[in-house]
């Protein structure tokens, strides 16, 4: 799942710089944005969690979605058609995180608090783009089938 991230972050900007945080930067996924953003030198950051299979689709239309919002805009977070937002297909403006970050410890603390303050452009995603994430046998089988589906539609 790791690679087909790398895959759908490429498509999307195949000059991005990746950064990859793995189990080795402990305290979830706020944490770890946090322990990267020193490494960060563009003014753009995206947030693509491995256990999200079809996000490619979710990201381009997030990237397409830039020109649309106003500049200043913090984040450009998808959502989908029940209005649930999906944190980590996203694409933030490194200063707003480096801002929200500041002098806070965010080690087990839930990525959308991280977040919650900056202003935020909806993406709404058309309804046969997929934000499933892993998290499940049940999930991995429900993803493996929309994977073969959609490659069968092509």
């Amino acid at each position: 799942m790791f690679e087909r991230a790398c895959d759908a972050i490429r498509s999307v900007d195949p000059e991005a710089v990746l950064i990859e945080l793995g189990s080795d930067v402990g305290g979830g996924p706020a944490a770890a944005v946090v322990s990267a953003l020193p490494s960060c030198t563009s003014e753009f950051v995206g947030v693509v969690a491995v256990d999200m299979p079809m996000v490619r689709a979710a990201l381009g239309v997030v990237v397409d979605s830039l020109a649309a919002s106003s500049p200043k805009v913090d984040a450009w977070i998808p959502i989908t058609a029940g209005g649930r937002r999906q944190w980590l297909s996203a694409l933030y403006r490194r200063e707003s995180l480096v801002r929200a970050a500041s002098n806070r410890d965010f080690r087990n603390r839930p990525f959308h608090e991280l977040v919650d303050d900056l202003s935020v452009f909806e993406v709404s995603v058309p309804s046969d783009v997929s934000l499933l994430d892993v998290d499940t046998p049940e999930d991995l089988e429900r993803a493996t089938a929309q994977i073969e589906e959609s490659e069968r539609a092509r």
